[in-house]
């Protein structure tokens, strides 16, 4: 298993998107961050579970309405932001 380094861009859409989900709903936040933890665990089991993209070095994971985009590098993934997939990018 590889492990995931999460690019601090990363982090800040993580943390904008739980706060926006927060505005309405606890529970939707807490199932938001659930589904993230699951992401990080299926890219490490799994590292090119993602959708490769035309640029031949990142890859898209789309889970439910989100975009978790990252690299592949050869000792660990690079988890580089993650998108509301309804956004154009």
């Amino acid at each position: 298993m590889k492990p995931v380094h999460i690019a601090e861009i990363a982090i800040d859409d993580l943390v904008a998107i739980t706060q926006y989900i927060l505005s309405y709903s606890t529970k939707a936040a807490g199932d938001f961050v659930d589904a993230f933890d699951k992401v990080l665990d299926d890219l490490r089991r799994f590292p090119e579970i993602g959708t490769l993209e035309p640029d031949a070095e990142t890859r898209v994971l789309r889970r439910d309405k989100y975009l978790f985009i990252y690299i592949v590098e050869s000792d660990h993934l690079e988890l580089t932001r993650i998108l509301d997939g309804r956004r154009r990018r």
